[in-house]
């Protein structure tokens, strides 16, 4: 079986971790962070098993009031690449605002997921889409109360984003060392410390958390390999 995965979008690679835990082996693709264009990046078909990602949330996000900034809708090169690709199955995350991006297709799974109820520290939300959409992810709500989320704007201030209970809100000029545990990457302190504490918490911020990826992960494995 063709386990090569397509990272798009990859960032620090959190997600990608979750999945070469499965046995995946993955195929980072172009980022900005790293200097990279994924509007040049092209593919042929059939390569890649899988593909997974999740492009730039700024201009979905609920603190996108922060950002001085007009950032483009790049969800858009993300379905570019899967139609180019074609592969069997796709995983894309991002935030809940990125629902009203015109470039999502219809036939795409969107699935909610909380890190706490994956088995995670956090309250951290993302909604994955998921193809081929009769894929199933019914994580058990999970009792207790979770910790506040790591958002990449933890660095420098916290989110007022007005809620009822509490789900964007994160912390405030957290250390380094607590992002990378709440985060599930206690492991990464010390390939992050070189970066800086701000430049760190943002990585780790834009990641997906540690049990969150590997509930996606092992569901897709379980799913599509039987």
């Amino acid at each position: 079986m063709n386990k090569l995965v397509l990272s798009l979008f990859p960032g620090f690679g959190l997600m990608d971790r979750a999945f070469e835990r499965i046995g995946c082996q993955i195929v980072r693709g172009p980022d900005v962070l790293w200097g990279g264009d994924v509007k040049t990046f092209h593919i042929p078909s059939g390569v890649f098993w899988g593909i997974i990602g999740g492009p730039p949330c700024q201009g979905f996000s609920v603190c996108k009031s922060m950002y001085t900034k007009k950032y483009d809708d790049l969800i858009a090169d993300f379905v570019r690449v899967v139609e180019e690709a074609q592969p069997s199955w796709v995983v894309m995350e991002n935030v809940r605002g990125a629902k009203n991006s015109p470039h999502l297709p219809k036939d795409w799974l969107p699935i909610q997921l909380r890190d706490w109820d994956c088995g995670g520290r956090t309250w951290r939300r993302r909604i994955f889409w998921i193809y081929p959409p009769n894929l199933i992810f019914t994580p058990p709500k999970r009792p207790g109360k979770p910790e506040y989320s790591v958002l990449a704007t933890s660095w420098k201030t916290r989110c007022s984003t007005p809620s009822n209970k509490g789900e964007f809100h994160g912390h405030e000029n957290i250390s380094l060392k607590k992002a990378a545990e709440l985060q599930g990457y206690p492991e990464l302190i010390d390939i992050l410390k070189p970066l800086g504490r701000a430049y760190g918490v943002m990585l780790l911020g834009n990641g997906v958390p540690k049990a969150m990826g590997d509930y996606m992960a092992k569901s897709i494995k379980q799913q599509v390999l039987g």
